[in-house]
């Protein structure tokens, strides 16, 4: 019997008081027009920490200290083809200017209320926001 994989991932929610940083997508096979928070896989050896911090300065141009980083959830995202471990983490103090550095995937990025959510946010999105919200720290998540 061959054994589950997963891709993992992490995904930043960087937050300034009650709003979180969103980026709208674009050239994107993946929801694209959609927004999401700034996100990318694990790569090598790399741990959640590492992958969120070097995201962060490579899409936003900001410095985050691994002090600074929590773990508030872990998904497990099931689509039609792949299986994903998704780790949320919230970060709400960094160094260093948020820029777009990414605009040929980024079409913009938005501060926005999280109890006001854009209505073309990613459901997974807007599920783990509404998880983190509540204080709920592990979810399974189907896409249709």
């Amino acid at each position: 019997m061959a054994g589950l994989s997963f891709r993992v991932s992490v995904h930043l929610f960087l937050r300034d008081g009650a709003k979180i940083l969103l980026l709208k997508r674009i050239l994107s096979r993946y929801e694209e027009g959609n927004y999401n928070v700034i996100a990318g896989q694990i790569e090598g050896r790399e741990d959640a920490q590492a992958a969120t911090i070097r995201e962060a300065k490579s899409q936003l141009d900001i410095t985050i200290s691994r002090d600074d980083l929590t773990v508030v959830q872990m998904m497990q995202r099931r689509t039609k083809t792949d299986d994903h471990l998704d780790y949320f983490l919230l970060c709400d103090r960094w160094s260093g200017k948020v820029q777009n550095i990414e605009t040929y995937r980024c079409a913009e990025l938005l501060w926005a209320d999280m109890d006001s959510l854009p209505e073309n946010t990613d459901e997974y999105v807007r599920e783990a926001i509404e998880n983190y919200k509540s204080s709920k720290a592990f979810t399974t998540f189907r896409v249709h």
